[in-house]
């Protein structure tokens, strides 16, 4: 019996289910189909799992593992449309401990995930991925509980159209400085984070903390865009309430700590190796609507270089 390879695109935060403990459920499913299933280590940020075996049992072992990820998966990338939903009808989706949105995920194949839109306290942004027929049936299952939901964009796991407008930091001088008060001002928090959109090719992230979900997105998107993405970050603050530490670390992005009975205390990003946002504004929905914070962002090189060197330093020294 000929055997042929094929590729499935998975995203890279199910492939720890198909691995298994030990390596037990990958080895347990070659055997039962006579496959062999190749999932790309962390590193390689790479979404696309590969069996190789005759066409029937590729298919076999390819239906199991859907059940197991709990994902109708091919060879097409993920499609991802947003749409846009009622915050207070949110909870009806999700259910009692997540049972309806666990249900209708696995009912259609796909991922929800739930965003909060800046500056709009009424709608929240629900991203469906999956196959497009898959995103279809999920739109249905979720209007069968709250009612019609509206499209706001679509694209792929690496094309998704944003409300915000890029600023370019290459050409012209950047010199800026926000500031956040307790009246928490959307436009200055909306500003920031076109900053953040507008990166291209890098983050490299000293932050003691990060909670606000809209940051986390930006970091998110830029690295399934294929951009690299570090983390440095405080070891005591990874698992505090709130923390989308471990969701980053579940999307394969590298992040280090520090390890030491001292804080890591900065609050800086260097983009695309050209922009600095620098100040004393934590990463936290807290910091950007009750407290008095500043954020510093500049594309002076001299400034720019010497973060990027430091960061490096903390990069070599930390685990």
């Amino acid at each position: 019996i000929m055997s042929e390879l094929k590729q499935y695109y998975i995203p890279t935060k199910k492939h720890g289910a198909i691995i298994g403990k030990g390596g037990e459920t990958i080895k347990q499913l070659n055997e039962k189909h006579q496959v062999f299933i190749r999932v790309p280590a962390q590193s390689e940020q790479n979404p696309y799992i590969t069996i190789s075996g005759s066409n029937a049992n590729r298919e076999l072992a390819k239906q199991e593992i859907e059940q197991i990820v709990n994902l109708k998966i091919s060879s097409d990338r993920f499609a991802q449309r947003d749409y846009r939903i009622f915050k207070k009808n949110i909870s009806q989706v999700i259910g009692p401990r997540g049972s309806t949105i666990n249900q209708i995920q696995a009912d259609s194949g796909t991922i929800i995930d739930f965003v909060d839109v800046p500056g709009n306290n009424h709608y929240s942004c629900m991203q469906v991925h999956g196959l497009s027929g898959s995103i279809d049936h999920a739109k249905l299952l979720v209007e069968d509980i709250v009612g019609e939901v509206q499209l706001l964009s679509e694209g792929n796991d690496e094309e998704i159209l944003s409300m915000f407008e890029p600023i370019d930091l290459k050409s012209g001088k950047i010199a800026e400085v926000l500031f956040f008060d307790v009246n928490g001002d959307e436009d200055t928090f909306i500003r920031f984070l076109r900053y953040l959109h507008s990166a291209r090719e890098s983050m490299d992230i000293a932050m003691f903390l990060i909670t606000d979900d809209n940051i986390t997105k930006e970091i998110i998107d830029l690295h399934r865009r294929g951009g690299r993405v570090r983390i440095i970050t405080d070891d005591d603050q990874i698992n505090s309430t709130g923390s989308t530490i471990p969701q980053l670390l579940e999307m394969g992005i590298t992040v280090k700590k520090d390890n030491t009975p001292a804080h890591m205390h900065h609050k800086f990003v260097v983009i695309d190796d050209v922009c600095l946002i620098n100040g004393s504004f934590n990463w936290t929905k807290q910091a950007h609507t009750f407290n008095n914070e500043n954020a510093v962002i500049c594309n002076d090189s001299v400034l720019v270089n010497q973060f990027r060197n430091h960061f490096e330093k903390l990069w070599e020294v930390f685990d």
